[in-house]
């Protein structure tokens, strides 16, 4: 995840399948929805849009609610163009760094 001022890395546990509990549970509570919160992090935590590339686990109906109940914007699943690589920022970035990896190696 990353935004205009840092970059979060969350990274699953070796074998822990990216299902909805886990996504919802150890990824966005732990992680994404604290982070979002964190002036420190964002530059206007009300102005915070999160995407998600409509992997099921994202798109699953109790990821959307627990969003909303969460108070977090971001893009459901009527709204998100799933395959865009234009409108997924998150293809763009991770072909970058994997680039800057691949030098550094």
């Amino acid at each position: 995840m990353f935004t205009a001022k840092k970059l979060l890395w969350v990274l699953k546990e070796h074998g822990q399948s990216w299902d909805g509990t886990y996504f919802r549970d150890t990824i966005l509570r732990q992680h994404v929805i604290p982070f979002l919160r964190d002036p420190s992090n964002v530059l206007d935590t009300d102005e915070v849009i999160f995407l998600h590339d409509k992997a099921p686990c994202m798109k699953a109906n109790a990821t959307q609610h627990l969003l909303e109940d969460e108070d977090v914007n971001f893009w459901g699943n009527s709204i998100w163009p799933g395959n865009s690589p234009d409108m997924n920022p998150a293809e763009n970035v991770g072909a970058i760094i994997k680039d800057k990896v691949e030098e550094l190696m």
